[in-house]
């Protein structure tokens, strides 16, 4: 059985240990990449085997029983696929990814949750709630300001003059920042409503302060000097690359970036560029690292495996068969736009009805024959969910060889970069973080 890289014993402090430099781990990718890509290519849409997998990696995958892949779905394919009967071909795609995860050891445990304190959360005068943060993020805004001391504590006194919060939403890392760490904090966020909101959350913290700016942009008009520290606690797609420039361009004295949603590029780019030289030299890491943004679409995981969202699944698979039947070929996905992903808990009929309204189409169903075509497709999406295994494995390597591709970037700018799970997959599956300092 492999063991979790998330260790039950871990220490807040343990991640200023030396693990191996981030690009050791792409040039373990690199023999690999060929297949990486096909398999990136080759989403499996209907009941059939993409033309890459032999009989024997078809039949393997379609003999996985419920339990095992809602296991799958809930925990991840690599132990499955290393500890059973698995062919050839997918052991050595679950070793590759059991690899790369070494990269990312556990860094913090339920500590954080104890730690945090509800004064963050409060109004200081009235005691009464400034606004409802979820526990999950409590505990991700306790972790990442444990993490943010530990660095700081790493450093000579005076290394650290600021930290700078990039995409700060609602600012209640910066808050927490603000009351914890005793240095001027800046939330820095595009979204002029969110920061509106902000200061009206956090406006009696004292030491901290909001900037309107899109970083990376000819229009950014902040200055990040040499003594500040950049953070960024889920910095989507983008905004986490920019955040890894802007670090190493302005000569900050440290970073801590939690990664998340990669495939949330920028309109205008149309792939996710590469950002250090190790992938930059290497022709084979830049065809699976300058990724088109369909493919990072693949990194976009969720272990939220229940028999309500399966059966949601199950239900969109039945309205795309049924508007095919129609005549109707939407590119996909946008066959659901104007639809919250709540609608499908109510069934077949409900969303036909729903999506024949919005595309001002003609989708008449019966209860009768809504409960034919949900029978008929949840054989097939079954099937479907068997067969994207690979795939699904493969997307979770492309999300560790962005993050060390961002590492060894940093590295190239700063004396320590360490990367880590900061987080069990049971607070969020967007754990993966870089810290770099001086």
């Amino acid at each position: 059985m492999v063991r979790s890289v998330f260790h039950s014993h871990s220490s807040p402090y343990s991640f200023i240990l030396p693990t191996p430099p981030p690009s050791k781990g792409l040039e373990i990718i690199a023999p690999h990449v060929e297949s990486l890509c096909s398999l990136l290519r080759n989403r499996v849409y209907v009941p059939k085997a993409p033309s890459i997998f032999d009989h024997k990696v078809e039949e393997y995958l379609k003999n996985l029983s419920d339990p095992v892949l809602h296991h799958i779905e809930t925990h991840g394919a690599t132990e499955t696929l290393l500890g059973g009967d698995a062919p050839p071909y997918l052991r050595c795609l679950a070793s590759l990814a059991f690899n790369l995860s070494q990269f990312f050891p556990g860094a913090c445990q339920d500590f954080a949750v104890d730690e945090y304190q509800q004064s963050v959360a409060l109004h200081p005068q009235k005691g009464l709630p400034r606004t409802r943060i979820r526990s999950a993020k409590r505990h991700q805004i306790a972790v990442v300001t444990k993490c943010t001391q530990t660095i700081i504590s790493q450093m000579r006194s005076d290394s650290i003059e600021r930290i700078v919060d990039m995409g700060a939403g609602h600012s209640h890392l910066s808050a927490n920042f603000g009351e914890k760490l005793g240095l001027p904090i800046l939330a820095i966020d595009r979204d002029s409503d969110l920061l509106r909101t902000s200061k009206k959350l956090y406006s009696d913290i004292p030491n901290l302060s909001w900037h309107q700016a899109c970083i990376g942009t000819p229009r950014e008009d902040v200055q990040i000097g040499t003594n500040d520290m950049l953070v960024g606690l889920h910095a989507c797609g983008s905004l986490g690359d920019q955040l890894i420039e802007k670090a190493v361009q302005s000569g900050v004295s440290a970073v801590f970036l939690v990664s998340c949603c990669l495939q949330k590029l920028r309109p205008a780019l149309p792939f996710r560029y590469p950002l250090s030289d190790v992938v930059v030299q290497d022709k084979q890491l830049l065809k699976l690292l300058k990724t088109e943004r369909r493919l990072l679409g693949v990194t976009n995981r969720s272990r939220n495996a229940s028999q309500t969202s399966t059966q949601g699944r199950v239900t969109r698979y039945a309205l795309r068969k049924l508007l095919g039947d129609h005549g109707l070929h939407f590119k996909h996905g946008d066959e659901v736009h104007g639809l919250s992903r709540h609608a499908f808990k109510h069934g077949l009929k409900y969303v036909s009805e729903k999506i024949a309204e919005i595309h001002q189409i003609n989708l008449r169903l019966s209860e009768e024959e809504a409960g034919e075509r949900m029978e008929a497709a949840a054989v097939d999406y079954r099937a479907v969910r068997a067969l994207s295994v690979p795939r699904a494995v493969a997307g979770e390597i492309l999300e560790m060889a962005i993050v060390l591709d961002r590492a060894a970037r940093l590295e190239e700018q700063f004396h320590t970069v360490r990367t880590m799970r900061v987080w069990p997959e049971s607070v969020s599956v967007r754990n993966q973080a870089i810290a770099a300092w001086n």
